[in-house]
C-alpha cells in the first residue's frame, strides 16, 4: 500500500469505502515489538513525516527489508569473516534466511519451492468513516505459495 496516498489523491473518499486489499506487513496501529521499534525510530528521526508515513507501507516495508539484509550480512560475516564477505556470500545467506519477526504470523524464509520471504497475506478493508484500514482476515499463505 505504498501507493495509497496516490489513490486517495484521485479517488473520492466515498468511492474508496469498502475497498479490500492484501497486506504482507503489520499496519500502523498494530502492536508488538516490530511496530514499537519502527514507530520509535520514525518519531525520533523523521518527526515531520509521521502522518505521511502512516498513510502507506513504504516505511514498514523498508524497515523489514533492512532487518533481513542486516541479518544476512551478519550471518555471512560470521561464516567467512567480515573482511571477506562478498556479494555471493550475502546472496547465499539470504537464501538461508529463516527469521521469526513479531507482527508477522509466518517466518521470513526461503525454501526450495517458495522464493518469497514474507508468504503470509492478511486482508484489510478501507473504512471511510474512520479513514483507515481495518483487518478483516488474519494472515494466510495463499495456495500459490503452498498454503
Amino acid at each position: 500500500m505504498a501507493f495509497w496516498g496516490l489513490v486517495k489523491g484521485v479517488v473520492p473518499e466515498a468511492d474508496l469505502d469498502g475497498v479490500v486489499s492484501g497486506f504482507i506487513a503489520p499496519w500502523w496501529g498494530d502492536t508488538g515489538a516490530f511496530m514499537d521499534e519502527v514507530g520509535e525510530y520514525l518519531e525520533k528521526y523523521r518527526p515531520g513525516e509521521v502522518e505521511f508515513q502512516h498513510g502507506g507501507t513504504g516505511y514498514l516495508n523498508g524497515w523489514s527489508y533492512g532487518m533481513m539484509l542486516i541479518d544476512a550480512l551478519r550471518r555471512a560475516a560470521d561464516k567467512v569473516g567480515g573482511e571477506n564477505v562478498t556479494g555471493m556470500d550475502v546472496f547465499r545467506a539470504l537464501q538461508e534466511t529463516d527469521m521469526t519477526v513479531d507482527g508477522w504470523k509466518y517466518p521470513w524464509k526461503i525454501t526450495p519451492t517458495v522464493n518469497v520471504l514474507m508468504p503470509g497475506v492478511k486482508l484489510m478493508q478501507y473504512k471511510a468513516d474512520v479513514q483507515d484500514w481495518v483487518q478483516i482476515q488474519d494472515y494466510v499463505i495463499p495456495p500459490s505459495l503452498g498454503g
